[in-house]
């Protein structure tokens, strides 16, 4: 019996998802059996309930190629202001660039810290530096 194309790469798609949850579900399996371990070692140490301690959030790892994409945003943001522009500013067409909705708040705020960090990081490196303020917002130029 002969399968077409399309439904060999549905087959095949499947069975690499397939593969993907048994990793997962075996990751967790390895994660419970951790936490069951310290739990254990929590209570010798006299600490009777391990399950109120709450789960930390984990830190995203930033890749090389997002932060390139962030600093070219930047330096495209600053480009053809000679005046230089806000932090405020540079955020608003970050927001832009990468299609996010200006009022969203929480993302607006995520956007302003990972950009004040790269801001910080372009001006060790002597691309950029400090002109001033802009009402409550740093103004940045290209060096």
């Amino acid at each position: 019996m002969e399968r077409d194309p399309v439904k060999n790469a549905l087959i095949a798609k499947r069975s690499k998802i397939a593969a993907e949850v048994k990793a997962a579900l075996e990751t967790v399996a390895e994660l419970n059996q951790k936490l069951a371990a310290l739990d254990e070692t929590l209570r010798l140490f006299g600490h009777e309930d391990p399950d109120p301690i709450g789960a930390k959030k984990l830190q995203k790892q930033v890749t090389h190629a997002e932060m390139r994409d962030r600093r070219t945003a930047i330096m495209e943001a600053l480009r053809g202001k000679p005046g230089g522009a806000s932090t405020k500013a540079i955020v608003t067409v970050i927001m832009a660039r990468w299609g996010f909705d200006e009022g969203d708040r929480e993302k607006r705020r995520h956007v302003m810290d990972v950009t004040r960090k790269s801001l910080e990081r372009l001006e060790k490196r002597g691309m950029i530096v400090r002109d001033g303020w802009e009402g409550d917002a740093r103004l940045w130029r290209i060096a």
